[in-house]
Order: structure tokens, then C-alpha cells, then sequence
């Protein structure tokens, strides 16, 4: 699918444009990239906006979830085996049986060795309306950047039985 830029005014209830600005804030995203995924879901909904065939072998779930990637480094010390990590904070934008999309800031990008395709790491996250700390090991399959952010296309390397039902009854709810 191709993207353009188009300029357009549209007028918003200020007390409206306040929720939305804290809502991008607090998942670390231009406002733009938060209404451009609202309007899109809800085009999709309304049957008026009709994507290309799902390629997925599941159907996705869109969502706006908190998330951290862990992603593993390597300590510096020679002749030690041990590895560190860290938590890098992104979003979850659509979650399946099969995998999730991620957001994050494009800000540091250069820096972050998870967003190459094949990168195996994990992310941590309460799905929205969930009280179950999920825990996926995901291989990234699709990367695609653009000025402010990052969106990667992650498929489940490793998910145990328990998280897998609880997240077939969150897509189904």
C-alpha cells in the first residue's frame, strides 16, 4: 500500500485534541500517526476503506497497548559469557495468534538491533484491559520507517500454552 502526504484543517473540539495529545504522548507518538491509525480503524469498521487481501494466517486485533522490548547486548567484558539487555518503549498497534505490530519513536533507530528483519527479542506487555502480563518472543518480519516513526511486523518465535489461551480469549473479547 502507498502512502502520501496530504495537508488538511480540520477543526477538533479543544477538550477532545487535549485527550488525544496526552493519549499519543503517553505511547510516544506524533499525534499524526494516532489519528492516521483511529481513522484508518474506523474506515475499516465502516466498510468504506477495503484493504488488500489478508495475507495473515490470522486475523488481527487492532489495539493502542503500552509495551517494552527487551532486547539482549552484549556486556563488553572479555572472556565473560553473560549477556545484558534492555528495555527499549514502544507500542502495540495490532496483536493475532500469529504476531504483533509494533510502533516506536524513529528518533533512535540507528541504535536499536531488534529492528532488523530477523531480529529475535521480546515484548512485554499488559494488552489493553488485561490483567495478564504477556510475554512474547518475537522475530521481526517487516520493518518500515518514516520520519518520526518505526513500525515492525513481528511474528511469535516462542509463546507458552497458558499465554496463548489467554491471548485467543483477548482476541476474542
Amino acid at each position: 500500500m502507498k502512502q502520501g502526504t496530504a495537508e488538511a484543517k480540520a477543526y477538533i473540539n479543544e477538550k477532545l485534541l487535549d485527550k488525544l495529545e496526552a493519549l499519543a504522548g503517553k505511547n510516544g507518538l506524533p499525534i499524526n500517526t494516532l489519528l492516521e491509525h483511529i481513522f484508518r480503524e474506523y474506515l475499516e469498521k465502516s466498510e468504506l476503506l477495503t484493504l488488500e487481501e489478508e495475507k495473515r494466517r490470522y486475523a488481527r486485533k487492532k489495539v493502542v497497548s503500552p509495551a517494552l522490548i527487551y532486547e539482549e547486548t552484549e556486556n563488553g567484558e572479555i572472556n565473560e559469557d553473560s549477556e545484558m539487555g534492555r528495555y527499549i518503549f514502544t507500542t502495540i498497534f495490532d496483536v493475532s495468534r500469529g504476531g504483533v505490530k509494533l510502533i516506536l519513536s524513529a528518533k533512535n533507530y540507528s541504535e536499536l538491533d531488534f529492528t532488523e528483519k530477523g531480529s529475535v527479542f521480546e515484548v512485554v506487555s499488559y494488552l489493553s484491559g488485561n490483567e495478564t502480563l504477556f510475554r512474547f518472543k518475537c522475530k521481526s518480519q517487516h520493518v518500515e520507517k518514516d520520519d518520526y516513526t518505526v513500525r515492525i511486523g513481528c511474528a511469535f518465535e516462542e509463546v507458552d500454552a497458558r499465554q496463548m489461551q489467554e491471548l485467543s480469549t483477548h482476541l476474542v473479547h
